[in-house]
């Protein structure tokens, strides 16, 4: 079984040659302002210095089609380049002479449509929660207003809202930058560099993989080695590792369980209830070592699918605790 492990192409060069597809067991986009600042100030950092390459690190994929890929790590570092491109790609817009270039941009990065079509087939898809927000703020231009207007009417834990901050950061970034600079034309050139900065040289390594199974085990080994993933995100990763012995229509009611139970968990901190949910079973437990006791708990695939169905029945009690979850590891409690 062979691997397919590319050098470090940029992200606008794999938006242009692939398109992209969160599974909806996957959590929602995550980023917060910081972060989407933090990679907008080091890539203009680099693009003042003239750096051959900003390197972001490792995307898996899942594929046998080359042009369709399913994102299995990566999707907030891709979607975040999709966010600063289409806030550039509305700037452009509001200027005839610049339209051109909006389209350009519109057309490798974000997505298309094919001649004689209406809908727009976007570079990427999100998971099921994030989709519409995805498609209506961001793969279509707006006004900066319509996302302001958007915003005022998410919940403070919305799946959607860090997205649309997101969104909206960008675009208060773009529209600073074009007021710093001061000229129109300079600071369009500003913005192609950037763009084509982005699109060449803030690479990644690609790492294309035949099935779910390696992809579970390639990512245990990275955090093995330091990579920076939550107990919850071993914990999934591990169970549908487990299950891809199984029938694809098991898998995807699994896919379909875990993306309910992340719906449900929406406004609690996901993390906080795999704790309660293990301590409610099996008694007290440090949180770094969740993920060792789960996956030796549950390591056949009958248990990954009986542990999907337990923790999303399990979700739905810790949320409707509310604010008192202090007796969650009490009352969760399987009858």
């Amino acid at each position: 079984m062979t691997l397919g492990l590319s050098e470090a192409p940029g992200l606008g060069r794999l938006l242009i040659e692939h398109r992209f597809a969160v599974p909806n067991h996957q959590r929602d986009y995550s980023w917060t302002e910081d972060e989407v600042r933090e990679l907008i100030d080091d890539i203009v950092i680099a693009v003042e210095n003239n750096s051959k390459v900003y390197f972001v690190g490792l995307m898996v994929f899942l594929g046998t089609d080359s042009a369709n890929l399913i994102v299995l790590d990566g999707q907030q570092r891709l979607a975040t380049a999709i966010i600063i491109f289409s806030a550039i790609r509305s700037w452009l817009n509001e200027y005839d002479e610049y339209r051109r270039d909006a389209d350009d941009i519109q057309r490798d990065f974000i997505g298309h449509r094919d001649l004689g079509g209406t809908e727009i087939k976007p570079k990427m898809t999100m998971n099921v929660a994030n989709q519409q927000m995805f498609s209506d703020y961001i793969i279509h231009s707006r006004p900066i207003a319509d996302l302001e207007a958007a915003l005022d009417k998410l919940k403070r834990r919305d799946k959607n809202r860090l997205m649309l901050e997101a969104a909206i950061f960008t675009r208060r970034w773009v529209a600073h930058e074009a007021e710093r600079i001061g000229d129109r034309a300079k600071a369009a050139k500003y913005f192609f560099r950037f763009v084509n900065y982005l699109r060449e040289n803030v690479g990644a390594v690609k790492l294309i993989v035949p099935d779910e199974e390696m992809a579970y085990t390639i990512f245990e080994t990275l955090n093995d080695r330091g990579l920076e993933l939550s107990p919850l995100d071993l914990v999934k990763n591990h169970l549908f590792g487990r299950a891809a012995s199984h029938s694809a229509a098991r898998i995807r009611s699994m896919e379909s369980r875990w993306a309910q139970m992340m719906q449900t968990l929406a406004s609690v901190r996901a993390d906080n209830f795999l704790k309660a949910f293990w301590t409610s079973r099996h008694g007290r437990i440090r949180t770094r070592n969740l993920f060792d006791v789960f996956k030796r708990q549950y390591g056949d695939a009958a248990a990954a699918n009986n542990l999907s169905m337990d923790m999303l029945e399990t979700s739905e009690q810790y949320a409707a605790l509310g604010p008192d979850r202090k007796l969650s590891n009490r009352l969760l409690i399987v009858a």
